[in-house]
């Protein structure tokens, strides 16, 4: 058997099946991060708002109409960074790309094609390969599913 099969599935394996486990991973924890960072801020907000109602309530500091304005005022803009979260959909990117990962995962590691015959060696390889690209084919049918509602052709 040539080396040129041995080295694709190298090669394959390093630049696809790694980088592609790696772009997911990166994802997955983008996506987490910011969602725990809207959540932090939207609660400290929400803490701020509380703390806020107090004063307003106590007529301590700078007047009760700020601490008013601000205890009403905080708990709309927790309330918007909520939506925000929800709007983008970060748990839902995150949670797709770690399915993504895992998925991979079970594709498990490339076909040990050194002592093969070349015609196996070659559909083990084709067989490795088919079940990676299904994987970032169902990845891809996610967006997929977006733009095909989009109405590219309607009036803005």
């Amino acid at each position: 058997m040539s080396s040129r099969p041995a080295e694709f599935l190298a090669l394959y394996t390093e630049h696809r099946v790694r980088d592609q486990l790696t772009w997911y991973g990166q994802r997955e924890a983008e996506f987490t991060s910011v969602r725990r960072q809207v959540g932090v801020a939207a609660g400290v907000v929400m803490v701020l708002a509380s703390v806020a109602a107090y004063l307003a309530g106590t007529g301590v500091g700078p007047g009760r109409a700020v601490w008013t304005a601000l205890g009403a005022a905080l708990p709309a803009v927790s309330a918007m960074l909520v939506a925000y979260e929800r709007l983008y959909a970060f748990d839902r990117l995150s949670t797709l790309y770690a399915d993504a990962a895992a998925s991979l995962d079970r594709v498990g590691p490339p076909p040990e094609i050194g002592r093969m015959p070349e015609g196996e060696a070659a559909r083990a390889i084709r067989t490795y390969v088919a079940k990676v690209e299904r994987v970032a084919r169902k990845e891809q049918g996610q967006w997929g599913q977006l733009t095909a509602e989009l109405d590219l052709d309607a009036p803005t």
